[in-house]
């Protein structure tokens, strides 16, 4: 893994997988009642990355930062399931990964993509600050992954084509239906 990614996944105490040890990492949903609870993601061996699951680096009070205040209206407590940050061709992309029952509405995962996507721009600020490198130009993805609502799997007959513009927006991200237990290949959300 190259030094600078080394960096940032050593910055985080929540690492789980890497390209140094795994050619693949698991999404896990611990949500009471969830359907989809994981999902299996291959990784190409060429591909350098790590994962993080932003849930489990989180206090016993389910907060970002106990330095934040934790009053009802505020979502900057709110995260996702699975963040991977990998390198290809000298950009890094940072895929924000959420796994959902059913087909969820815009607010049970807007606010979860845009918390923890500004704790990444604080990680990649005090990777510039403090290991004095510049961050390689970012790519954000976004992807729910979601179970039918009739509970049926709907298979795609072939790789699904993210469109640019709906793939790095919060508010409008990938929507993808997988059946509890699927595996995936990361490279079919990632768009150039």
């Amino acid at each position: 893994m190259n030094s600078q990614l080394l960096y940032v996944k050593k910055m985080l105490q929540c690492c789980k997988h890497s390209s140094d040890q795994h050619s693949n990492f698991q999404v896990k949903e611990t949500g009471a009642g969830a359907t989809l609870q994981s999902l299996t993601f291959e990784v190409a061996k060429n591909v350098e990355w790590f994962m993080f699951s932003p849930d489990s680096g989180r206090c016993n009070r389910g907060r970002m930062s106990s330095l934040l205040a934790a009053e009802p209206g505020h979502h900057h407590h709110s995260a996702c399931d699975s963040v991977v940050v990998l390198s290809l061709n000298s950009i890094w992309y940072v895929l924000y990964l959420e796994l959902k029952s059913n087909r969820p509405s815009p607010n049970d995962y807007t606010k979860q993509f845009k918390s923890t996507r500004q704790f990444m721009k604080y990680v990649f600020g005090l990777f510039s600050e403090f290991a004095e490198m510049e961050v390689p130009e970012l790519k954000e993805q976004y992807v729910v992954f979601c179970t039918s609502r009739k509970g049926r799997h709907s298979f795609d007959k072939k790789p699904t084509k993210l469109r640019t513009k709906s793939a790095t927006d919060p508010n409008h991200p990938k929507m993808r239906t997988v059946a509890n237990g699927d595996h995936l290949y990361l490279r079919e959300f990632i768009s150039p």
